[in-house]
């Protein structure tokens, strides 16, 4: 106290003494709060000013020193320094000013400080220091910014100072400490995204890209830094790569310290959304690489996400996988770091598109360890699993391997997920393992019916799409026909005939298809009530979905009870017409189902009162020999009703099934040979069928070395020889011989 009294003398020696032997105790640190604490703070606050130029740097330097203190810097303030210490910064005097950056440097570390050197209008003096030719000045100055720049109220007003351009200068200084305070500065404000576009516009990028390279780490970090922030605004990448950003960031990577590696390739992850080939052309793909197995989590996360995005473009695929990516990748699936995990699955999943890598990710061991990740409790490590088996199960060889390494049980377990996303994922990957007939098997076995089922009776289009596919799929199998019905999918499978989604309907329609190819399914699908939906997509204008229900009323025709309920049900008008339709599978399946049908008596006579003969007759007229075979079978059948062997004469059916005998296929022309036979029975149609010139390849069937073509011909011309005249014709045609 006594000492501190001095300080008010009015001898003017007597207070400098005083205050340059309080400067020498205030060195000591353990004397900074102490000197406050004895009621000297008011007496330095108010000497500040004075105008005796050796006491106001005594007391300039023992503010200096107590207010590195931290409660020093909150009584300083209360004690109404800021307005005098703020005065101080404009003076001319170089000294003063240097005295003065350095308390508020000391003071603009805690919080309320930096609130008030800025509402004390410290900013534009500070500003204004910031292109002092003294580096020291700067230099503090530099700090005392930086660390007003870390509270985000006054970020706007730094720069509305027009603190940028010469922080941005002072980027450029030739001294290290200058370098790093500046860059600092930007760092800090670079955290906000509001100030990229001011910092982009003030020129900062080029300088911090070349501090990146500085041989001073601490200059390269706060470089780094910033640069990481505004690589992270998607408006300033370019900016960045147009600087030489990533080459600096690549070479940083490459020679830095981990903790500047992870700053810089945290900069190349930013850019690798946009700017793939460039990371590539400037040699960061060896880097990325060499990270991907760091010892540092962080470091492999970077990385690897960088990767990923590079895998995107699939003109990287080849490098890629040429400089060995798929060895490390394969090994971060087993890192206990899910997000790392999930990046490297979704670099697999983007290479995995290439055909040639899906063969050389599975060779590279990396099934067991994808199939182990659909077990994550990570949704998006699952969804990354899924999709990358998604795209190696469409590899034949792969999609044997996914289920014996044990893939069926996690990806079943997936269908039943509350979460529709990884039901979807799972689904395409069944759906695609489901093309191999072994798996078709093993998919029922391991349990996939039920959950698949169940997904029958959902609302989402996208799983009903990929569920209608795989059951249809797994229906081809006839056990699976059997296991299906069994499990109730029948029902569902009719539900979906009428629905809106024409890819649902017509799966949905092609699985009832592959299983009424089963006897029993043929009486459960009727008995279910699935005709009237089945008949009605007769009528559907999507070329696939007409194949199924045709060929579906095809096989449900086969059995007996079905054949009146399909007539009952009104398909014989519907069946007829498209005997027409332009596609040949179609008019095939009609025939059958006709062929089918018409072993009925009732329905031998119902076809035919539908029209059913002349597009039957037209049959004969196709290219298509299945066509033709099937058509003739059906006239055969409709040729016993002794009604209809006057009408198929009249529609003009004697000329094809005449030409049909000369047929290079046997069984068209046995066929055609016994409806012809049946035809001759009517007396009317003796005289025709002469005349049509039917008798020659009549007489030609009795020289095959056949039973079968033998006795046709012989009782047909039996048949005719009852009319004289055509009993003359045969003989004369010389039928004695063979006969």
């Amino acid at each position: 106290p006594p000492l501190i009294a001095l300080l008010r003398s009015p001898n003017e020696k007597v207070r400098n003494h005083a205050a340059s032997a309080l400067q020498n105790i205030s060195i000591n640190p353990e004397n900074e709060l102490t000197i406050v604490q004895e009621g000297a703070l008011p007496v330095l606050i108010a000497t500040m000013t004075t105008n005796d130029d050796f006491l106001r740097n005594c007391v300039m330097a023992i503010l200096r020193n107590i207010t590195l203190h931290p409660e020093n810097k909150v009584k300083f303030v209360r004690e109404g320094g800021m307005p005098p210490l703020v005065s101080l910064i404009r003076s001319l005097e170089p000294s003063v000013q240097e005295q003065a950056a350095v308390i508020l440097r000391n003071l603009s570390v805690n919080v309320q400080s930096k609130v008030r050197i800025v509402k004390e209008g410290g900013l534009p003096p500070l500003v204004d220091l910031l292109t002092s030719e003294v580096d020291k000045i700067k230099e503090h100055v530099l700090v005392v910014v930086r660390n007003l720049a870390a509270n985000a109220d006054n970020e706007a007003k730094i720069i509305d100072a027009r603190a940028l351009p010469p922080t941005c200068e002072c980027l450029k200084s030739p001294f290290k400490a200058i370098q790093q305070q500046a860059a600092g500065c930007i760092r800090n404000l670079s955290v906000n995204t509001n100030n990229h576009g001011a910092l982009v516009e003030a020129g900062v990028v080029g300088p911090l890209v070349v501090l990146c390279t500085s041989d001073e780490s601490l200059v390269q970090e706060q470089a780094l830094v910033g640069l990481r922030n505004l690589s992270a605004n998607e408006a300033f990448e370019l900016e960045v790569v147009r600087e030489n950003g990533l080459f600096a960031m690549v070479q940083v990577v490459r020679t830095g310290t981990v903790k500047l590696q992870e700053l810089a390739v945290g900069c190349i992850r930013n850019l690798s959304g946009h700017f793939q080939t460039q990371i590539v052309d400037q040699g960061g793909l060896d880097a990325l690489l060499s990270l991907l197995l760091a010892p540092d989590a962080k470091l492999q996360e970077h990385a690897v996400v960088a990767v990923r995005n590079i895998s995107t473009k699939t003109s990287h695929d080849g490098l890629m996988v040429e400089r060995g990516i798929l060895a490390p990748l394969v090994a971060l699936l087993r890192s206990p770091n899910e997000a790392i995990q999930e990046h490297a699955a979704g670099a697999l999943r983007n290479l995995s598109v290439n055909n040639d890598n899906k063969v050389k990710i599975v060779i590279e061991g990396a099934l067991p360890h994808l199939i182990a990740l659909l077990r994550s409790r990570d949704k998006k490590v699952q969804v990354q699993a899924c999709q990358t088996l998604q795209n190696i199960a469409v590899n034949d060889e792969n999609e044997v391997a996914v289920v014996r390494e044990g893939g069926l049980p996690p990806l079943i377990a997936l269908l039943s997920s509350p979460d529709e996303e990884l039901q979807e994922h799972s689904s395409v990957v069944i759906h695609n393992l489901s093309e191999n007939a072994e798996n078709k098997v093993k998919i029922v076995r391991e349990g996939g019916l039920p959950p698949l089922i169940s997904l029958l009776s959902g609302f989402n289009q996208r799983l009903l799409e990929l569920a209608t596919a795989t059951v249809m799929n797994l229906a081809t199998n006839p056990e699976n026909k059997v296991r299906i019905a069994q499990r109730g999918g029948i029902p569902p499978l009719i539900g979906l005939l009428p629905s809106s989604n024409d890819l649902v309907q017509e799966q949905a329609m092609g699985s009832l298809c592959q299983l009424s190819m089963n006897a029993e399914n043929k009486v459960k699908i009727q008995q279910e009530g699935a005709l009237g939906s089945i008949i009605s997509l007769l009528k559907s204008p999507n070329e696939q979905t007409l194949i199924y229900s045709s060929e579906a009323l095809r096989h449900l025709s086969m059995n007996a009870q079905n054949k009146e309920e399909i007539e009952r049900a009104g398909a014989l008008p519907l069946l007829v017409e498209l005997l027409s339709c332009p596609l040949d599978e179609v008019q095939e399946h009609v025939a059958v189902c006709l062929q089918n049908l018409s072993v009925n008596a009732n329905n031998k006579i119902r076809i035919v009162q539908v029209g059913g003969l002349p597009a039957l007759i037209e049959l004969l007229r196709s290219r298509n020999k299945k066509v033709q075979a099937q058509g003739v079978v059906a006239l055969r059948n409709l040729s016993v009703n002794p009604d209809n062997e006057s009408k198929m004469v009249e529609e003009g059916g004697l000329p094809p099934l005449l030409s049909m005998l000369r047929s290079d296929d046997e069984l068209i022309q046995l066929q055609a040979a016994v409806a012809i036979r049946n035809l001759s029975v009517e007396p009317a149609n003796e005289i025709k069928i002469m005349e049509e010139g039917g008798i020659p390849p009549l007489l030609a069937l009795l020289r095959y070395n056949s039973e079968s073509f033998q006795r046709q011909g012989t009782i047909t011309l039996r048949n005719l020889s009852v009319h004289d005249e055509c009993e003359a014709k045969v003989v004369t045609e010389g039928a004695l011989p063979p006969l």
